[in-house]
């Protein structure tokens, strides 16, 4: 099985192990305090207004997406990897 199927075959399982276990819900409810808290929430809001206001959505996606994930912000990103270790960590203890 090539690596990228392995990849695509872990994370489906992972998420799937965080949603029956009821972990995915507050893993989202965190990222979008923590994404809103620093301001990161508002700031992609602003940006796509302003593509809206110049193309259709597509283009407003392919705009904002590449800005979106790229400012995201390290702490944020690093509290939800955590807190994706730690549901692994339990599962296969």
């Amino acid at each position: 099985m090539p690596v990228a199927e392995t990849e695509v075959s872990f994370y489906a399982q992972l998420r799937r192990s965080l949603i029956e276990n009821g972990e995915w819900d507050q893993i989202q409810a965190v990222m979008r305090t923590r994404l809103n808290d620093v301001g990161w929430v508002d700031e992609v809001k602003s940006e796509s207004k302003e593509c809206a206001r110049r193309m259709d959505f597509e283009g407003v996606l392919a705009q904002v997406a590449p800005h979106a994930q790229a400012s995201l912000p390290m702490a944020v990103r690093k509290e939800i990897i955590g807190l994706i270790k730690r549901h692994v960590e339990k599962k296969f203890e």
